[in-house]
């Protein structure tokens, strides 16, 4: 399997017509950054179908397949060996790339929270073994703080030889 990367709108109130404004929106934002959204898609609908989800969408990097491959740090670490950085979480020219690298969602949230949204859920598996909502850790956050949690929880993961994120389920109040 390989990664993925859904959206879900778990608490909103939202009519059809702002919905799709809300998609046309989103959509302009994910092709600024090179990434792929599929709204209520059938790829994981085992997931799906656990989770209960009625509103959601999945990000790609492609739009011929659903996974999400752009959730790979290699990039980052390769940048950083280039530049002479060092590759250690602990040294800002990593941190500052990957905030670079995923800055795309820190404009979604943003957009979405434009609209009568008050609860997303992101679930991000960057194996894609996951079936039902117990796969999953699960991470309160905020949508200021979002991209600084993602961060941490991928050094959590850090085994001293690879960066790898975790199945985790970010749930974001509306601030």
């Amino acid at each position: 399997m390989s990664g993925l990367c859904i959206i879900n709108f778990k608490r909103h109130n939202l009519t059809f017509e702002a919905m799709n404004e809300l998609a046309e929106k989103l959509m302009y934002i994910a092709l600024q950054n090179h990434i792929a959204i599929f709204f209520n898609s059938h790829y994981r609908q085992d997931l799906i179908d656990n989770i209960k989800m009625k509103n959601y969408f999945v990000m790609s990097d492609s739009f011929i397949y659903r996974n999400c491959n752009f959730l790979d740090v290699v990039p980052i670490v390769e940048s950083c060996i280039d530049s002479g950085e060092s590759v250690l979480h602990e040294e800002p020219a990593f941190r500052d790339e990957f905030m670079k690298k995923f800055h795309f969602f820190d404009l979604i949230i943003q957009c979405i929270f434009q609209y009568n949204v008050d609860l997303l859920e992101i679930y991000i598996s960057e194996s894609g073994c996951v079936s039902k909502e117990e796969d999953f850790e699960v991470v309160r956050t905020s949508s200021k703080l979002f991209l600084l949690d993602l961060f941490n929880s991928l050094v959590d993961m850090n085994n001293g030889f690879n960066y790898e994120f975790p199945n985790a389920k970010f749930v974001i109040s509306k601030d």
